[in-house]
């Protein structure tokens, strides 16, 4: 049986493992078609029993917890919020304990295992039918997923105790902050970017110590690092991200030292610390990268050449990779004696693993009953550098058969040996793909991460396309007369730069993609930090405009001839749906083949985290342009 569209709706994939007395607990994600939503449950798999389902609606179960024997969970509870639930491993009914009326957006099992500390978030704008405007103030203005960063909002931080009494507020703020860590006597929160931006405007987010028991507030470091998790002793606190001013692309760790107030690099030569592999299926995540062992060790996920794997390191930077499946592991939990981590690769949507042995799949029997294809490797020279691809064939190709040129987004990320969706649909469609990871992508080190800065549409461009002379070199029955190529975000932006630089493809499809810029800069949530880092400083006297104009591909509009489908949706934050607009009109105006198709109630994670219904109306619409052309 070939994959479908719908057979988005058929799959399972877990995440956030967690190590509990006597086995693992995972949560079981999948979405559901009739509801039109993505739904998650609690698994509990007992060594050597059969699988105990927890949880307490099982469809909004997540973020498990164990403190002293006990499992917490978020669950929504009657009223529809989002509240805290205890439940016993035997399954029986979960109960509630929180009833806060926001909800709850994070919590955190108290030290002593006698309670919880909650953070939510709200506004304090009142609902009426006269609507008002909104001021701003500051620079950050927007988010992509949440709208207008509204400044009339609060963050609050409570205790609630196991008795449903015992609750006290401990810290109100109007400037956002997440509950990051815990420890016996103080609170790690991360506090969002407001007016606090680095020397190239770089968001940064201050991380502040938070003392139990004189309820003051201490910052600690303020960068473009979030913190992961106390050291057993609570003396030191773990981050992941960039130790410096925000320029350095790739993640590392550091630790900050309470004691001795210092923070520093664990590595002198890092690898990319975490899971940088980019797909369509993985759901609900815990993105949480590093974690302590002991107070003397950490282990953190890590990328190389498309692949992720877990390591460990103590805190003077000597590191070594663990004996894990070749793949990517997208999720881990450690007790310091036991390591559980959620697995997946080309073919293999999602498992559950302990150590070096396999705890579950959900997925076995759809894997027996569909043809998933595996994609061939290659690698080619060029420029310096060695690009790695791969080739997908199609299933049961024709005596000839067309194929696609997949550009994945980011830049910053990379393709790899995940399971993906989308290109498993096409190679079904009788599409052979073609991806490929051009300089811009991480997992293969900093110099290569940074290889396409201030050059977009350049030698990534190139990249790109010496892929896909290497991919015709390994089927011959490729029909090159039937070539196409689709991407989105930065995929959206080299189409639309690909349909500006050459005739060799008979059809593009373009989603949520970068036209011009300059009008990105100020438009998008993250242009006016991103534009800097990608294109060169943004200079007040407009002398950066040749060049930024010069990598935009409306500035070369006039040489499009290929027929193109642009896609966006309508409250797209990161690349407004007015790049696509601007890039429409141009090509309308000069009478080039286009068609626009936009998606209403989504934003730029449309074909990850969208709509379900529109995320299959999104892939059969790139299905049907290719195939009419």
């Amino acid at each position: 049986m070939r994959v479908t569209t719908t057979d988005l709706f058929a799959l399972h994939t877990f995440s956030k493992p967690l190590l509990v007395a006597g086995g693992i607990i995972a949560v079981d994600n999948w979405i559901d078609a009739k509801t039109n939503t993505y739904q998650s449950t609690l698994n509990y798999f007992p060594d050597q029993q059969p699988e105990i389902k927890l949880g307490y609606d099982h469809q909004h179960d997540t973020d498990p917890q164990w403190a002293h024997d006990q499992l917490a969970f978020l669950s929504q509870a009657d009223d529809g919020t989002s509240q805290v639930f205890t439940q016993s491993l035997l399954g029986t009914p979960a109960v509630q304990r929180t009833w806060l009326k926001t909800g709850v957006d994070r919590f955190l099992w108290a030290a002593d295992g006698q309670g919880w500390y909650l953070q939510t978030h709200e506004s304090l704008a009142q609902t009426s039918k006269f609507p008002h405007a909104t001021r701003l103030t500051r620079m950050h203005i927007q988010a992509n997923g949440s709208g207008l960063r509204s400044e009339n909002t609060q963050t609050t931080l409570f205790y609630q105790g196991l008795a449903a009494a015992d609750q006290q507020v401990l810290h109100q703020s109007a400037h956002a902050f997440h509950l990051v860590a815990a420890t016996d006597d103080c609170l790690a929160l991360a506090f969002e970017p407001d007016d606090q931006f680095n020397g190239d405007q770089s968001p940064t987010t201050t991380t502040e110590l938070f003392d139990l028991a004189t309820k003051q507030l201490t910052p600690i470091v303020t960068g473009n690092a979030s913190a992961t998790s106390f050291s057993p002793d609570g003396q030191k606190l773990l981050f992941v991200g960039d130790p410096g001013d925000g320029t350095a692309l790739a993640d590392t760790l550091m630790i900050y030292d309470r004691q001795a107030q210092t923070y520093q690099e664990i590595f002198s030569d890092a690898p990319e610390v975490g899971n940088w592999t980019i797909a369509d299926s993985q759901q609900n995540l815990s993105n949480v990268w590093a974690r302590f062992v002991d107070d003397d060790h950490v282990m953190f996920l890590y990328s190389l050449a498309g692949e992720v794997f877990l390591a460990t390191s103590d805190l003077a930077g000597h590191w070594q990779k663990l004996d894990t499946p070749t793949g990517t592991i997208s999720d881990f939990n450690n007790d310091g004696e036991k390591i559980a981590y959620t697995y997946t690769n080309f073919t293999t949507p999602s498992q559950l693993w302990a150590n070096l042995g396999l705890v579950a799949d959900h997925n076995t029997a759809w894997s027996k009953a569909h043809q998933v294809q595996t994609p061939k490797a290659f690698s080619f020279p060029r420029g310096g550098y060695h690009i790695q691809g791969w080739y997908l064939p199609p299933v049961a190709p024709a005596a000839k058969h067309p194929a696609i040129l997949s550009v994945h987004g980011g830049p910053h990320g990379a393709y790899g040996n995940i399971f993906f969706h989308e290109l498993q649909v096409f190679a079904a469609q009788g599409f052979g793909v073609i991806f490929s990871n051009p300089r811009g992508s991480a997992t293969y080190g900093r110099d290569f991460l940074a290889g396409n800065l201030a050059d977009y549409g350049g030698e990534d461009y190139q990249d790109l396309m010496g892929a896909l002379d290497y991919g015709l070199k390994l089927d011959d029955t490729i029909d090159t007369k039937h070539l196409y190529m689709t991407g989105g975000s930065y995929g959206g932006f080299m189409a639309n730069w690909m349909v500006t630089h050459t005739d060799r493809f008979a059809a593009i499809v373009s989603q949520r993609g970068i036209s011009d810029w300059l009008s990105f800069y100020g438009t998008s949530d993250i242009g006016f930090f991103f534009g800097n880092l990608e294109l060169g400083q943004y200079q007040l006297d407009g002398s950066h405009r040749d060049s930024w104009w010069h990598q935009s591909p409306l500035a070369h509009v006039q040489n499009a001839h290929t027929p193109l489908l642009l896609m966006h949706s309508e409250d797209d934050l990161r690349v407004p749906v007015g790049q696509s607009e601007e890039f429409y009109t141009a090509l309308k105006a000069q009478g080039s083949p286009v068609e626009f198709l936009r998606f209403p109630d989504s934003n730029h994670d449309l074909s990850r985290t969208g709509l379900p219904n529109l995320r299959l109306e999104r892939l059969d619409a790139v299905i049907d342009w290719l195939k009419q052309h």
